[in-house]
């Protein structure tokens, strides 16, 4: 192996490495996310912060993800320059992580994730839109359920059961609604 091949067996041990952290990270926060839910003790921490700002950074850390399936990813905010919101950063970005890199996981490969921003009277709109395996109804349904999976998550030996369990009960804590169809 010559020095240049070395060094890129190494960067790519590195970037596995760190992507296999982060979801470990994510996972542990996740799961103190969805006892604290359950407990109700979890506190919301309500800050103002730019939306647009925070899912340029979330796209931006899942880059490699998106990449390694050959996804194009495509976030739009017409008439948006700026989204200022008022909720819990951390959690909100829990939220838009945990919905993104499902995007991602999910959906096929060369295939576009559209992300899209909207303001909707005193709303924003926030949706996540890819090409997948079609979910069956029965599985829509329960998809917010805590430990539910749909049959192609079972495939996935990382899918948990409970980032979107967790992810409403964070919306519903923010008084908005969330929703797959």
């Amino acid at each position: 192996m010559d020095y240049y091949e070395d060094s890129k067996y190494k960067y790519e041990m590195i970037k596995l490495t760190q992507t296999s952290s982060k979801y470990m990270s994510n996972l542990v926060g996740t799961i103190l996310t969805d006892y604290e839910c359950d407990s109700k003790s979890i506190k919301l921490d309500i800050t103002e912060f730019d939306l647009i700002e925070i899912i340029n950074k979330i796209c931006s850390e899942n880059k490699t993800l998106y990449n390694d399936k050959y996804q194009e990813l495509i976030f739009e905010h017409k008439n948006l320059n700026i989204c200022p919101v008022r909720g819990d950063k951390l959690q909100l970005e829990r939220v838009i992580h945990n919905l993104l890199s499902n995007a991602i996981t999910y959906g096929l490969e060369n295939s576009k994730i559209k992300i899209t921003l909207k303001q909707h009277k005193n709303n924003i709109r926030f949706s996540i839109k890819n090409h997948s395996n079609p979910v069956s109804q029965k599985d829509l349904k329960k998809i917010f359920d805590k430990f539910s999976k749909t049959k192609t998550a079972k495939l996935n030996k990382n899918s948990s059961g409970l980032g979107l369990y967790v992810a409403k009960k964070i919306i519903d804590m923010h008084k908005g609604r969330i929703y797959a169809h």
